[in-house]
């Protein structure tokens, strides 16, 4: 008759877990399953335009690259840097480089998403 309880304790047992972790799973679902913005066409509106390693105007010493019209680049985000301006997370297709260019001579193609490191 014991092994009978004991089976019915073990049911119930593993019963209850099952619950705490699917409900625990439902918990952890939604942060699993975050998307990052989908990236957008886009080109430079002037030459010489500055490709920059972080968005910051200021230091001359952070510049990685330069964009010209005629370059096509893929936008991944908007980062708001306050103060120093918007820029655009960026590839230039042309030239292979990535970084960090002022909105201001910088055309996206869509609709662009914060960063998830900017501010918003």
């Amino acid at each position: 008759m014991s092994n009978g309880k004991e089976r019915m304790s073990l049911f119930r047992t593993t019963a209850r877990a099952a619950v705490l972790l699917g409900a625990v799973g439902a918990l952890v679902a939604p942060a699993a399953s975050y998307a990052a913005p989908a990236a957008v066409s886009g080109y430079f509106t002037d030459d010489g335009v500055r490709i920059r390693s972080q968005p910051n105007p200021f230091d001359p010493n952070n510049v990685v690259g330069l964009g010209y019209r005629g370059h096509s680049v893929t936008v991944y985000c908007l980062f708001n840097a306050d103060a120093n301006g918007n820029f655009y997370q960026l590839r230039d297709n042309t030239t292979g480089v990535s970084g960090y260019s002022s909105i201001a001579y910088t055309h996206a193609n869509g609709d662009v998403s914060y960063c998830p490191n900017g501010s918003g």
